[in-house]
């Protein structure tokens, strides 16, 4: 027995008249339907798969990410009024503007106008869990959330050694985590991270939990014709699934408490969501979606939108001679290599401009480092604003240092002469004076 399903914008069979355009997503292979459709369909598949292992409640643990350390599992919930919640999780980057809430039954009702107030513009909210528990709250959250105006979608929390991935697919979309393309359904997550309950990764092998992923989001993209969003962390990721690369084509929500979203696992380049923090001006998880409203927006209706501006704080060590790279002189003088320790001078923000291209913007004096002259003399962080001359691209070596390439001539950066002289990109190739280390500072 399923018992009530949930439509939508608080009234019954709503829904029923969302239809997907054929062109929702440029990856899909399938022919969208309406949402009572897919409930109808994934109502018969999991009739006929389903498997109960854990009915009952869900997880009842703390959140699991806290990157660089041994993460437990679950979300946490947060009882205090909304006006005692401090802000936590400081951003470091310019990419996510949109800020967001994750919530589950633990936040029980939820008051959206207040969270609308304070700032709020999407909400993802829990509807299921294995193949046997479903949200008691999950009508008010998620109807509620859409009535205040807020772009909302739904997750399911994984427990891959209950059941097949194609059967959690089929339960998730039978009981209120479908998709349309109104402009204001979030496509369903999937909620995947530490067992709560037993073995870390469930049990499973490597290539066992990425079959099981693959498998639901084959289901998932049969029933609702869209790719599931996928939130987990980046230790999780490498420990559970060996870091497959091979989810490039979902979108990625992506857990880390550090005060940056990075690094990112395998199987992406950017991200769409950022959850920093299990605390804070919302009740429930904070989030940030990489973007602004119109990409949100955009992102909501399945319209493919083009990589989002991304910043992450970096440093550079030379592997020649294991110094940092420094902005000289406040960022009065040439970048050179001589550094034995990370100040001010020596951070940067490493920007993306493009599919593969970054620009670095140097905190010493917030301008952008620049090939100057063409590349003809050395690097310096005198510009106000990415053009040919500040724009470079990172290309990943063997040995797990990078190079950086000057768009404006297609040459390496070098540290010239073991380090002793100022970077500038005049090489062809790379040897060990053009390698670099990307570190966190």
């Amino acid at each position: 027995m399923l018992g009530s399903l949930y439509f939508g914008p608080g009234v019954a069979n709503a829904a029923a008249s969302w239809v997907h355009p054929a062109s929702a997503v440029a990856s899909t292979t399938v022919t969208p339907v309406g949402i009572d459709e897919q409930m109808e369909r994934a109502r018969t598949r999991f009739a006929a798969n389903a498997r109960t292992a854990h009915p009952g409640e869900p997880e009842v643990l703390s959140h699991p990410v806290l990157e660089g350390t041994r993460p437990g599992a679950g979300r946490s919930v947060n009882t205090g009024p909304l006006s005692r919640i401090p802000r936590t999780g400081a951003l470091t980057t310019s990419g996510p503007t949109e800020p967001g809430v994750d919530v589950s039954g633990y936040q029980g009702n939820v008051f959206w106008s207040q969270v609308v107030a304070e700032g709020a513009t999407f909400a993802y909210v829990k509807a299921t869990e294995g193949t046997g528990y479903r949200s008691g709250y999950f009508a008010q959250q998620y109807n509620g959330s859409y009535s205040a105006g807020l772009e909302r979608g739904a997750y399911h929390f994984a427990i891959p050694d209950n059941s097949t991935g194609a059967t959690q697919a089929d339960y998730f979309v039978a009981n209120g985590g479908g998709w349309t393309a109104d402009g204001r359904t979030l496509p369903g997550m999937l909620d995947i991270e530490y067992n709560p309950y037993g073995a870390e990764c469930f049990g499973l092998t490597q290539s066992q939990m990425v079959n099981w992923l693959a498998s639901f989001d084959f289901e998932y993209r049969t029933l609702t014709g869209r790719s599931p969003d996928i939130y987990t962390t980046t230790d999780w990721w490498t420990t559970c699934t060996g870091n497959s690369g091979a989810f490039a084509k979902e979108s990625l929500s992506i857990a880390n408490y550090s005060g940056s979203p990075y690094p990112l696992p395998a199987s992406w380049g950017s991200y769409n969501f950022w959850q920093f923090a299990d605390s804070g001006v919302f009740p429930g998880d904070q989030e940030r979606f990489n973007g602004d409203h119109q990409a949100l927006v955009s992102f909501a209706d399945g319209v493919p939108i083009p990589p989002l501006q991304q910043t992450r704080v970096i440093s550079l060590r030379a592997a020649v001679n294991g110094r940092f790279v420094t902005a000289e002189s406040g960022g009065a003088a040439a970048l050179i290599a001589n550094r034995t320790a990370i100040g001010q001078w020596e951070q940067f923000d490493l920007i993306s401009v493009g599919t593969t291209q970054v620009a670095l913007r140097a905190h010493a004096d917030n301008r952008f480092v620049c090939a100057d002259r063409a590349g003809t003399v050395p690097l310096i962080a005198n510009r106000t604003a990415v053009g040919l001359w500040e724009t470079f691209t990172i290309v990943p070596q063997p040995d797990k240092t990078v190079a950086l390439r000057a768009a404006v001539n297609g040459r390496y950066v070098t540290a010239e002469l073991a380090g002793t002289r100022p970077l500038i990109a005049n090489r062809t190739a790379v040897g060990a004076w053009e390698k670099f280390t990307i570190v966190s500072p």
